[in-house]
């Protein structure tokens, strides 16, 4: 469990009503990283114990849906290209390979 969901089960002692600038903010910090890696809001008040519609309030950017675009597979000669959200590609890659890299870059 991350430190910051701990320390803010603990600031929180349990208790409903109000949660002090701390602890929001170490609820905010740990969603927005847990939701960048594809955890739902849902999922992430869930873990911090408190409800979806509060940890909404608190984000100041909250979740949207964003416009994908959904082409067929093809895998030219076996060749993969991983691009991330920020920009970066790699191309050329196997399906081992591209499973190796992703699991690296989600530090397992």
């Amino acid at each position: 469990m991350d430190q910051r969901v701990r320390e803010f089960r603990r600031l929180r002692g349990g208790r409903p009503g109000r949660v002090g600038a701390q602890a929001r903010g170490l609820a905010v910090s740990y969603a927005r990283e847990a939701m960048a890696t594809g955890q739902s809001v849902k999922a992430v008040a869930l873990e911090l114990r408190i409800l979806p519609e509060t940890l909404g309030k608190w984000l100041p950017n909250p979740a949207v849906f964003r416009r994908v675009e959904v082409a067929p597979a093809s895998v030219a000669g076996g060749a993969l290209r991983i691009r991330t959200r920020s920009g970066y590609e790699v191309e050329g890659l196997d399906v081992d390979g591209a499973a190796r890299l992703l699991l690296a870059l989600e530090g397992r």
